[in-house]
């Protein structure tokens, strides 16, 4: 997998700093730079994606996840279901979570 540039971004980079009107150059599977607007150049990216002004921030993480609780109303809730059904019920979860942005979830209770 080669360079990729997202250009034409608003940036959220996570530091305290307000959103700025960024590039993000993406290295195979890591960010190699993140900078104002033109800032990267795109004769290094295989390919570029413009992003249009819509925004752009690092993935988040779920501290406490209960995957495989959607729909439990009681105790008795949590037993019921056959192994095949919890993972149907996780996978729905983790769909949710990533939908809404998350990049990684943590859930001890169901390790």
């Amino acid at each position: 997998m080669g360079c990729i540039l997202i250009s034409n971004a608003r940036i959220f980079d996570g530091t305290g700093s307000a959103p700025f009107a960024g590039d993000v150059l993406i290295d195979g599977n890591r960010i190699a730079a993140v900078g104002r607007t033109g800032a990267a150049s795109p004769t290094a990216a295989e390919r570029v994606i413009d992003a249009g002004g819509r925004f752009l921030m690092p993935g988040m993480a779920e501290g406490h996840a209960h995957l495989s609780f959607e729909g439990v109303t009681a105790t008795e809730d949590l037993i019921k279901p056959t192994p095949e059904t919890q993972v149907f019920t996780a996978a729905r979860g983790a769909k949710a979570l990533i939908d809404a942005g998350f990049t990684s979830a943590y859930g001890a209770s169901e390790a």
